[in-house]
């Protein structure tokens, strides 16, 4: 499962769903002000396995969260 941060359309939900790409979204999730390394911890425990994000820095700032999963993307 994809997971689509704040700083995306939420509108790219659907444009994914049609792809047959199940995906939610930081917002509707309610986790929009969750920190990158708690937002790794989160998703990660509910299921999902890739972030999608506009963030540059996202990698750095999570990198401790990341190495404990490391199927994460």
């Amino acid at each position: 499962m994809w997971l689509l941060d704040h700083n995306l359309p939420v509108q790219l939900k659907e444009t994914l769903s049609l792809l047959n790409i199940y995906c939610d979204t930081t917002i509707l999730r309610g986790w929009a002000a969750l920190k990158n390394g708690d937002l790794i911890d989160a998703s990660f425990k509910a299921g999902f396995r890739c972030i999608i994000t506009r963030d540059t820095n996202f990698g750095e700032s999570a990198k401790k969260s990341l190495k404990k999963y490391p199927d994460m993307s």
